[in-house]
């Protein structure tokens, strides 16, 4: 049986919520500083856009998807992730173990985590493949700008491509309860 106990109010803004959100500071930094990386990365990949250079772009853009993917997870667990206490975590009574929190599990989670995997995917598949059409080595790390490391890197890619779709197609629905 769940229903909202009058005991123990959600979404009060008092001592009693069911489950309060504190701000943590050095996530919070993270977050501003991943948004200001991803805004960096953003202006690289339209400059080789402009350029007309589609490995810097495509690079570059997947680097900005992976800075913004790490900017939401900062901001989520520096506290911010809801304005207000959020509505999904509810009281749950269970006739044998007393009152609880039900927290449903978002898919939000693998939507981020697939963000980050293609992002990585495809800075790796556009630094090799431009190393490998010879349009340069911009994108690789020094030292690393030969056929093993363009190998590496494409390998990298097609596992994180792949990785990535079994993620964002994984569906599980679960709901955490804890109890006193």
């Amino acid at each position: 049986m769940q229903h909202q106990h009058p005991t123990m109010p959600v979404g009060l803004p008092d001592d009693n919520q069911a489950w309060p959100q504190c701000l943590r500071c050095t996530d919070a930094v993270f977050s501003v500083a991943m948004f200001s990386l991803a805004i960096l990365l953003a202006h690289s990949s339209f400059q080789g856009a402009e350029r007309g250079d589609a490995t810097y772009f495509v690079g570059f853009a997947g680097g900005t998807a992976l800075a913004i993917s790490l900017f939401i997870i900062g901001i989520r667990d520096a506290g911010i992730r809801y304005l207000g206490l959020s509505r999904s975590i509810t009281v749950h009574e269970d006739p044998v173990r007393g009152l609880g929190l039900a927290i449903p599990v978002r898919k939000s989670n693998t939507r981020i985590l697939s963000g980050i995997l293609f992002g990585t995917a495809a800075y790796g598949a556009s630094a090799s493949l431009g190393w490998f059409l010879g349009f340069g080595e911009s994108l690789m790390p020094s030292g690393r700008d030969t056929l093993p490391g363009a190998v590496l890197l494409l390998a990298g890619a097609i596992v994180m491509t792949a990785l990535a779709l079994f993620v964002f197609a994984f569906r599980a629905t679960t709901e955490l309860q804890m109890f006193r």
